[in-house]
């Protein structure tokens, strides 16, 4: 049934129009004040996206979330948390970051030495390498996987140099490479230099590894460092982007129970008449489009049930069109607000899709790819 709807929503638009309901129950993120004490929870059991949703339930941020070996005597299934740095029942401050660690092999390889480095993908399905970045600890150098491609399939690998080179070098388990010469210095982020002995490696903003940097003349020593990263049909990220609006207000919904809902990848076009340059960009997973919030959870990628709500100005203490987890709120001019025209959105072929404008006294749905 997950199957065919994730299907449903990945291949048609789906826009469907329903009477308001006269009310709504609302689960509001009450976040504590800093300083207040908090119980912490068990997360065992629970993968990192419904780990994230209770955390900041109760006013915790999750945070890195790093890989141990799961084997069919682990107690928990693979994928999801086995260990957690703040033991449950203990007693932490408001806002503090709950790292974790998820049953799961190592999936994905790196081979360097100072003149290049190789990224083998070992995941066992197609992963997304525009989600991945490499940075030194001081910040200075900086890679993200966008650089080589979009994409990479099981077994494939990618491989950045710091020379001239004709052609990719052969790496045993790489069934095929994509390779790129960079002379940026501020690339070249696996080789030691202005004191950096480490980098480390994200996967949508979640750190997943940090590896050595590769020592002078080591050639014949190349290093390996090994990292989890969520990928193929573990992916846990939702395929679409859920609105549901009315004429004065919008939210964005992860109506989902265990998946992600990024959207930082996600470009909305606004075409209200009253803007100055109508079909202007709307970064949606901006946090200053929320004017910088001071909260737990993450306005560009949300947990599940979590929303991000606008309204109309003057429109305070509203409440989301339906039941959801409000992470961040703002009011907008009527003369800005997207969603009282149609509004666009780029699929995942760089093709826009569009959501109609409301229509009074109803409610409107808007479930997009992503």
């Amino acid at each position: 049934m997950r199957h065919q709807l994730s299907q449903v929503i990945r291949y048609l638009r789906v826009l469907i129009r329903v009477l308001i309901a006269p009310c709504l129950l609302i689960a509001l993120v009450s976040v504590p004040t800093q300083g207040q004490a908090i119980t912490m929870i068990d997360l065992a059991g629970m993968n990192p996206p419904e780990a994230a949703a209770h955390l900041n339930k109760i006013g915790l941020r999750l945070g890195t979330q790093l890989a141990a070996p799961w084997t069919t005597e682990s107690p928990y299934p693979a994928g999801t948390i086995g260990q957690q740095s703040i033991a449950p029942g203990t007693s932490v401050e408001a806002g503090s970051t709950v790292d974790v660690t998820i049953l799961s092999a190592a999936n994905v390889r790196l081979i360097y030495d100072d003149n290049d480095l190789t990224m083998m993908n070992q995941t066992g399905a197609s992963m997304d390498i525009t989600r991945i970045s490499f940075n030194t600890a001081d910040g200075t150098r900086r890679f993200n996987g966008s650089r080589w491609r979009g994409s990479i399939a099981d077994r494939e690998c990618t491989q950045v140099w710091s020379i001239a080179r004709t052609g990719a070098k052969a790496v045993d388990g790489c069934e095929n490479t994509f390779w790129m010469t960079t002379n940026r210095g501020d690339e070249h982020f696996w080789m030691q230099g202005n004191g950096n002995a480490t980098f480390s490696v994200t996967q949508d903003g979640i750190e997943r590894g940090v590896c050595p940097t590769a020592p002078p003349n080591s050639q014949d020593q190349p290093t390996v460092c090994e990292f989890f990263v969520l990928g193929g049909d573990s992916s846990q990220v939702t395929s679409h982007v859920y609105f549901a609006y009315t004429t004065d207000r919008i939210a964005i919904i992860n109506n989902t129970t265990d998946r992600w809902m990024p959207l930082n990848e996600t470009t909305l076009y606004n075409f209200n008449p009253n803007i100055q340059n109508p079909g202007a960009g709307v970064n949606i997973s901006d946090p200053a489009l929320f004017r910088n919030p001071d909260i737990v959870a993450d306005v560009a990628r949300l947990a599940p049930g979590q929303c991000t709500m606008l309204t109309l100005a003057p429109l305070t203490n509203a409440e989301p069109p339906q039941p959801c987890d409000v992470i961040a709120q703002r009011e907008l001019d009527p003369s800005v607000a997207f969603w009282t025209a149609p509004f666009e959105l780029d699929s995942p072929q760089g093709q826009r899709t569009q959501c109609p404008a409301p229509t009074p006294g109803r409610l409107t749905l808007c479930i997009m790819p992503r």
